[in-house]
Parts: structure tokens; C-alpha cells; sequence
């Protein structure tokens, strides 16, 4: 079957995923039960909720089935993600009547009958009949108070209140998902990306308590123009009920779903939506979704995003043409190419594939763009290592997998030392640029990354480890298993998997901080990911991969924020194009040149 994320991403809903390649692959090769959860605060759903149904719906056209969880347990309680208050409780009455709501509208949007039915469930059943001694010596002691209270859920309540009853909504999401994994096998939550520190909770406990794979995805939130969740609370919140005030949102909504319902898992033309993007734009017509909703129309959500808001199309009108100047070059992307550096003196240009024994008798062979070492004399327990060097130049990727099988993708511009056999004691190897490790597990030899006065430790588990050329910051991004990062100034830190590291030179301590950790690895996986990244942090990352120089002729330019996916094997011209498309800047080409700089005449 297809791979339902490939279509998910194309049309930039995923924020957040944990474990994503077994996820993928999961989601590729079996029908997985998913779930997501609405508590009813309201009887109304809302825009917010909206997008949530699409990717419901996407999941069960590829297959999967969906589970509505209704929060009659959790409603009563409320979720302090994303607030500055606490909700108003509500009687049972109030939650049973908007369920109801809910289950009519949700009929809208995903199927109930036929193959993968989706069925509706309330957490009341289970949560309102509980023992609270059983479930703390059952759930609670899973949970550590320290660790619940660095969630992005609870941080920004903690100045204002937050009452011991909200405290406890996390443990309730994560007993859910067990609950449901337990009665209906499911393994998938989904939600929005400020349920992040709940979903992921509920997966690490159904791995603690069942011992089983369970897995989380976020998508990116619509927002209001301030940056906040669009939502019940936001004014001017945008109501899927035809009885409330924004009747006329409610129709146009039922219109897009009836005429594209059968097309929704189409593949999108990014091209052709920017160029109807542009021609809105110039026709004054465009509409930002952080300002409003007016009109739903061609394309839906654009994978690319300027500035802080989702752009939304309007209709298509043939009527209306515009002349879209291209950008052409023979800039083309990166290739693998590399050089290896022999501990003797002896080089070799990794252009062809091939065996190869050196004069200390390693083993080197080089087949299909990976490079495999074995060393040969074994000198385990020497004082002094030799070291081997990789060398990968700008416009260049490699893959070499380790004399111990622990494999690591090597970003452009990136120099990796390592022995031409490891020690008795550790794996210490040093790094000049990115690079991706998958490293093999060893307890009693600990894998070592030296990069620039930063020590990264890991016994078997998955990283990258940036640290750009001219820059000031080493990035550690865990995405599974745990590594420890000590910095130059002897601080500190153990990473759990979406945590990301940040070392700056001069910096005494080291900052940590939830991420999407696709965002700091999908180069490794064939794209870029951005997400309200500035344009000069763009331009820095294609330089080194199509080894070009960028120059901007203005500050604004390199300020201005684009999310969005760029396929890493494209010629450079379809980026330059889509971002010239949005009219903010234009670029000039001069052989391997780039300037860029603001357009004088947008909008």
C-alpha cells in the first residue's frame, strides 16, 4: 500500500514524529489502528479540529483505522497546553451532550461503515471509575514529577497557577493510549503539535509497561496572527457547526470536502499552487489564515510557508494570468564524493567502486556510495592511535560504516578522524562539519564524538551532531536511545529521544530543548526540511550542498522566514523559483554566485 506519510508530508501536516523510519515502514506494510483525541469543552468542533480530520482521513484512504477518542473524562479536567488559564469545569450533562455533537459532525469527514471503520470511544468509561490509589501505584509511578514539569504543556502556567487537578492530565492522556493499545491494538496517537509531551508520554508507557513499539506524530497547529492556537478560546474562532456564528465558513467547508473528498489523497503540484499564489498576490486577493478564513479552495495547505503564516489559495480564476520569470542556472545539487586519507599517507579518491587492502593490512571497500572499513593488525590497547581521515568537500555526501558496524552519513564539508582500529576502553572519534551516527552497541566500549570542545557519548543509539563551518554553536540531536553531552566548559546533559542539545562557544552552560528531529536529519534522507527558518540560515545550508556562495545585498532578505521541503537531489533553480514566487525577494546568478535581496516592489 502507499505510505500514507509521504502524502502526509507532502502537504506539510507532520511536525513531530518519534522513531519515524520504523514508523514508515510500519505504516507501509500493515494496517495500523491510529487514534486522536477531542475533548469536549464545546459542542462545536473548529478549524483547528478540521485539519486533524483531514489527516484521519488521509490515514484510513491509505488503509489505517482510525480511533475517535472523546474526552468525557478528560474534558472534565482540561488540558493546560497552549493556556494561560484554567477551563471552566463542566457538569456531566455538559460533556455528554457536546460528545454527541462531536460524533455528528466527525460523520462528515471520516467513514464509520465498510473496510476500516472508524470507530468512537469516550474515555469516561474507563477514567471516571477509577481508583486513584490503583492508578498512582499503577501509572503515577512511571512519571517524574521533575521530568513532567520541563514540558512546553506546563511551563508557561507555572508563573500564573496551575492547579494540582490539571497536573494530572498528562498521566490520563498517557493511560488512554495504553488503554486503547491494550483493547484495540493501537499503537499510533496522533494530534497537534502542542500535544507533544502528552502524546509522547503515552508512548514511553506503553513501552515500559507492555514492552512494545508505540509511536507518536504531531502535526503543525494553525495559528492566529499573535502566534496563538487557533482554537475555542482565539477570537473570531472559526466553528465547524452550522448553528453557530460563522454560518457561512461552516457551508464553504461542506463544499471543499463534497467536491475534492475523492482527490484529497492526490498528489499536490507545489509548482502550480505557488503560480496561483503569485497571481492571487498581485491581485490583491491572497489571504493570510493567521488574519482570516474567508475561502477554502485549490490546494488547500501550501507545503511552503512565508513568514508566520499558512498561505491558503483561493479559487482557481482563468480569467486572471501572470507572467512568472524563472530562475535558470547550471547550478545542480551535491553527489557523493570523498576522500580517504590512509593513517600510512596513502589516498584514496572514493570515485570508484572497488576493494582495496592498505599497508597495515585494513580492509577497505567502497561499493555503492558506502564506505566499509575493517581494520586489519588489530591495536587494541596501544597508548597512541592512528587515525584514518574522510574527508567529504562542499557538494559532496558519504556513508561509511565503522570497523564495529556502527554507520555514519556525512554531511558537504564535513572531515571525520577516526583509529585505524578502537581501543580497549572507548570508540573516540572527531568531527568537522555534520554528520549522522547510528552506532552499534558496545556497554563495555562507549562511542565517543569529539567535535570542537564538545564530548558526545552513546553506547548504542541515533544522532546528528552539527557543527557548521564559521559557526559558534554545536547542535546535538537525539532521535533514539540516549547520548550524554559535555561541553568544553565541563556542563552536562543527558538526552532522551526529540531533544536536541545546543553547545555555544563561550557558553558556560547547555541549552536543551524539544524539537522535530526531522528538521536537523532529513538531509541524510534525501530533502531539507524548514520550519520558519530564515533565509540566510537556508542559503548556508544549500551553499555547502550545491557549493555555491550567497551574498546578500540587504539584512531584510536573510530575516525573512520560509517553512517548507526541498528535494536535496533537485537542481537548485524549483527552490529559487518558489521562494522568488511568494514576491518578498529576487535573486541574480552570476556562475556560482548568488545574490539575494529584498523586492522593493512587493507587497
Amino acid at each position: 500500500m502507499a505510505n500514507v506519510m509521504d502524502t502526509l508530508r507532502a502537504r506539510g501536516f507532520i511536525k513531530q514524529t518519534v522513531f519515524e523510519d520504523e514508523l514508515y515502514e510500519k505504516l507501509g506494510k500493515e494496517s495500523v489502528s491510529f487514534y486522536i483525541g477531542f475533548d469536549p469543552t464545546a459542542d462545536s468542533l473548529h478549524v483547528g479540529h478540521f485539519m486533524q480530520l483531514i489527516a484521519m482521513h488521509h490515514m484510513q484512504q491509505a488503509g489505517h483505522r482510525p480511533i475517535v477518542l472523546v474526552g468525557g473524562g478528560t474534558g472534565m479536567i482540561g488540558d493546560p497546553s497552549g493556556r494561560t488559564d484554567m477551563r471552566s469545569m463542566m457538569t456531566r450533562d455538559t460533556v455528554k451532550h457536546n460528545v454527541e455533537c462531536f460524533k455528528k459532525q466527525m460523520s462528515r469527514f471520516i467513514d464509520f461503515e465498510g473496510e476500516n471503520a472508524a470507530i468512537v470511544v469516550d474515555n469516561a468509561d474507563w477514567l471516571l471509575n477509577l481508583n486513584y490509589v490503583d492508578f498512582l501505584r499503577e501509572i503515577g509511578a512511571h512519571f517524574s514529577v521533575n521530568k513532567m514539569l520541563t514540558a512546553e504543556c506546563f511551563k508557561q502556567r507555572l508563573e500564573r497557577g496551575l492547579s494540582f487537578l490539571e497536573f494530572n492530565y498528562m498521566l490520563m492522556q498517557a493511560y488512554d493510549f495504553l488503554v486503547l493499545y491494550r483493547k484495540y491494538g493501537c499503537a499510533l496517537e496522533l494530534g497537534g503539535d502542542d500535544q507533544w509531551s502528552n502524546i509522547l508520554a503515552g508512548a514511553n508507557l506503553i513501552r515500559i509497561k507492555e514492552q512494545k513499539p508505540a509511536y507518536a506524530m504531531t502535526f503543525t497547529l494553525l495559528t492566529t496572527s499573535d502566534g496563538k492556537k487557533m482554537g475555542k478560546t482565539a477570537k473570531g474562532a472559526v466553528w465547524l457547526d452550522e448553528n453557530k456564528q460563522n454560518r457561512d465558513e461552516y457551508a464553504r467547508l461542506q463544499i471543499f470536502y463534497a467536491e475534492n473528498k475523492g482527490s484529497l489523497t492526490d498528489n499536490i503540484n507545489v509548482q502550480r499552487a505557488w503560480e496561483d499564489n503569485y497571481a492571487r498576490r498581485k491581485a490583491g486577493k491572497m489571504i493570510r489564515l493567521r488574519r482570516k478564513i474567508v475561502r477554502w479552495g485549490y490546494a488547500a495547505v501550501v507545503t511552503l510557508v512565508i513568514g508566520v503564516g499558512v498561505l491558503l489559495l483561493t479559487e482557481k480564476d482563468d480569467e486572471q494570468a501572470v507572467k512568472v520569470e524563472f530562475v535558470e542556472s547550471q547550478i545542480v545539487p551535491g553527489s557523493p564524493k570523498a576522500v580517504l586519507t590512509l593513517a600510512s599517507g596513502e589516498e584514496l579518491d572514493l570515485q570508484e567502486e572497488g576493494q582495496f587492502v592498505s599497508k597495515d593490512s585494513s580492509r577497505i571497500r567502497n561499493v555503492g556510495n558506502v564506505l566499509e572499513y575493517e581494520a586489519g593488525v588489530k591495536k587494541h590497547g596501544e597508548k597512541k592511535l592512528e587515525y584514518n581521515t574522510l574527508t567529504i568537500p562542499r557538494g559532496g555526501e558519504y556513508q561509511l560504516k565503522l570497523e564495529d558496524g556502527t554507520n555514519v552519513w556525512l554531511n558537504a564539508e564535513t572531515e571525520l578522524r577516526f583509529p585505524v582500529a578502537f581501543g580497549d576502553s572507548e570508540r573516540r572519534i572527531f568531527l568537522k562539519g555534520e554528520a549522522y551516527f547510528d552506532v552499534a552497541k558496545e556497554a563495555e566500549r562507549p562511542f565517543v564524538v569529539c567535535v570542537t570542545g564538545v564530548d558526545v557519548t552513546a553506547l548504542g543509539t541515533e544522532f546528528n551532531i552539527a557543527a557548521v563551518q564559521g559557526g559558534d554553536e554545536v547542535l546535538t540531536t537525539l532521535v533514539n536511545g540516549s547520548v550524554r553531552v559535555v561541553n568544553e566548559e565541563g556542563a552536562d546533559c543527558i538526552l532522551t529521544p526529540a531533544e536536541q542539545a545546543v553547545c555555544k562557544k563561550g557558553v558556560v552552560g547547555i541549552e536543551v530543548q524539544k524539537v522535530n528531529t526531522n528538521l536537523y536529519t532529513s538531509w541524510k534522507d534525501g530533502y531539507y526540511a524548514f520550519d520558519k527558518q530564515p533565509l540566510g540560515e537556508i542559503m548556508r545550508t544549500l551553499e555547502r550542498w550545491y557549493d555555491i556562495h550567497v551574498v546578500f545585498a540587504d539584512s531584510v532578505a536573510g530575516k525573512l522566514r520560509f517553512s517548507g521541503r526541498l528535494k536535496r537531489y533537485e537542481d537548485i533553480d524549483n527552490l529559487l523559483t518558489m521562494i522568488k514566487l511568494t514576491n518578498d525577494v529576487d535573486f541574480e546568478i552570476a556562475e556560482r554566485v548568488i545574490i539575494v535581496r529584498t523586492n522593493k516592489n512587493r507587497k
